[in-house]
């Protein structure tokens, strides 16, 4: 027998059903195991791998149909070809419905057995095909979502560090923000992408003071109100660096960078928002 041999295990309490199928299934090739009952081939699955399992539906114990939703269930990747001697439309439609790749009705013809176990496997192979193309299509975009990130958080410590040449503010100061921000995001119900989101964007909360002239960014003494106008722009200024709605990691960053000076009496800039008009809002 070939190490490369499919499989199959043969579920029947007839002896002499098992003893000829599992012998024209040799003939063909195939690694064949048998069972008498439910019982016994939940023993079987339980100690060894399948490609196909074909089993009667009426048997005591154990049902076939409810050794196919066990299997199905358990056994994802291996084939299930139910047999029975009543023709019963509805028992038919529920073993399909339950996963069942075949159905056969006895006595069995040879050469329709042996074609219905060749299309149960050929099925087989292409569901597993698909199911691969799932995995490796969901590796990549996860790998390439994993890219887009990484480069949205380039961009964000690039920009950061551009403003950090004409602002005393740390980076600790800076990097704390952005925790502090995602920790309060969470405890509101956040979604795991906002709060990631916001614990990036919220660093660029100042980004605007990048368009403030350095005599009154630097400025060692009391703004005067002419000055302090112009610095009260820096958050517009933001908001039009940031203005991206493409990007919903620039959307929240220019929420923020617009906002962040407001205050909940509406005495804040640059729009004097109240509790009844916030500015900010989780994403969805």
């Amino acid at each position: 027998m070939s190490q490369n041999a499919l499989r199959i295990l043969v579920v029947d309490d007839e002896p002499d059903i098992t003893n000829l199928l599992c012998r024209w299934l040799s003939m063909e090739g195939y690694e064949c195991t048998a069972a008498s009952n439910g019982e016994e081939a939940l023993n079987i699955l339980a100690g060894a791998r399948f490609d196909l399992m074909m089993s009667d539906i009426t048997m005591p114990g154990i049902s076939g149909i409810d050794l196919l939703s066990f299997a199905t269930d358990r056994f994802p990747d291996m084939a299930v070809f139910m047999a029975t001697a009543i023709r019963d439309r509805k028992t038919a439609v529920r073993a399909l419905q339950l996963g069942a790749y075949g159905y056969s009705i006895k006595p069995f013809d040879r050469d329709e057995l042996l074609i219905n176990v060749s299309n149960a496997f050929e099925r087989r192979r292409v569901t597993l095909l698909m199911k691969e193309y799932e995995r490796d299509l969901e590796q990549k975009v996860k790998e390439r979502t994993a890219q887009v990130r990484r480069r949205e958080e380039q961009i964000v410590l690039r920009l950061l560090a551009a403003t950090g040449y004409r602002d005393v503010e740390t980076g600790d100061h800076i990097r704390r923000i952005g925790l502090y921000s995602a920790v309060i995001a969470k405890e509101l119900g956040w979604g795991g992408q906002a709060v990631e989101d916001i614990k990036l964007a919220a660093p660029m909360h100042d980004v605007g003071k990048i368009g403030i002239p350095d005599s009154i960014l630097q400025k060692p003494g009391k703004l005067t109100s002419e000055e302090f106008a112009i610095m009260k722009t820096h958050t517009e200024i933001g908001g039009k660096m940031l203005d991206d709605p493409e990007i919903p990691l620039l959307t929240t960053a220019r929420e923020i960078a617009l906002s962040h000076h407001e205050k909940w009496d509406g005495s804040g800039y640059p729009f004097g928002l109240g509790p009844e008009t916030p500015s900010l809002k989780p994403a969805a």
